[in-house]
């Protein structure tokens, strides 16, 4: 819904895009998207959406829509090989955004060979939506690079609500794992409770 609503530019970074109904919802809606002048650019792990085939990269890049893949598999990249993006994030006119665990792929849209798989995403708006842009914006830059500016990408943006927030973004190339050192403070400096929700809990 938010895709179809969008006006200026639509900006998908994913570690899983795997063919399918999920897929073929997000892609069609982006192309109605591209095909009424909105921005589109989509980029992709090379590695977690290995399946999203040539030929809907060919359909998206003929209506209009840019694709580009993080760290694509090379000889003299084999060093970086661990170097992915895990990120699920969407940001729609540098307005709203949506991140959390869930890529694209019917498992987490439908029951396939067992149950729907079940992640937790956030739609987000507010000052900190830019911070996201930004992220989403570092990545492009390394992939094909191009630098977002413009007000299509980077809009005004005023409170929305009363929530506090903070990004905090890390990659297997950082020394010091900034996430790593804010969960550690957050459970450090906790007073009277702490509460986790991830899929993935592998402290040292």
């Amino acid at each position: 819904d938010a895709i179809l609503a969008a006006e200026m530019s639509i900006n998908l970074e994913a570690y899983i895009f795997q063919p399918g109904d999920a897929a073929d919802m997000i892609v069609d809606a982006m192309i109605a998207r591209a095909q009424a002048g909105v921005e589109v650019r989509v980029v992709l792990d090379a590695i977690g959406s290995s399946r999203f085939t040539n030929s809907a990269a060919r359909r998206l890049a003929a209506q209009g829509c840019r694709v580009a893949f993080y760290q694509p598999l090379t000889w003299y990249r084999l060093h970086r090989l661990n170097n992915r993006t895990h990120r699920e994030l969407l940001v729609v006119d540098g307005r709203i955004a949506f991140t959390g665990g869930a890529g694209v792929a019917d498992w987490w849209y439908k029951p396939v060979h067992g149950p729907t798989w079940r992640d937790t995403m956030a739609c987000i708006e507010g000052p900190i939506t830019a911070a996201i842009q930004g992220t989403f914006a570092e990545n492009w830059l390394e992939a094909c690079g191009e630098i977002l500016t413009g007000a299509r990408h980077w809009p005004p943006l005023e409170a929305a609500g009363k929530a506090e927030a903070m990004l905090v973004k890390s990659s297997p190339s950082d020394r010091a794992t900034p996430s790593r050192v804010v969960f550690q403070m957050l459970v450090e400096g906790a007073v009277s409770s702490v509460d986790i929700s991830t899929p993935y809990f592998l402290p040292d």
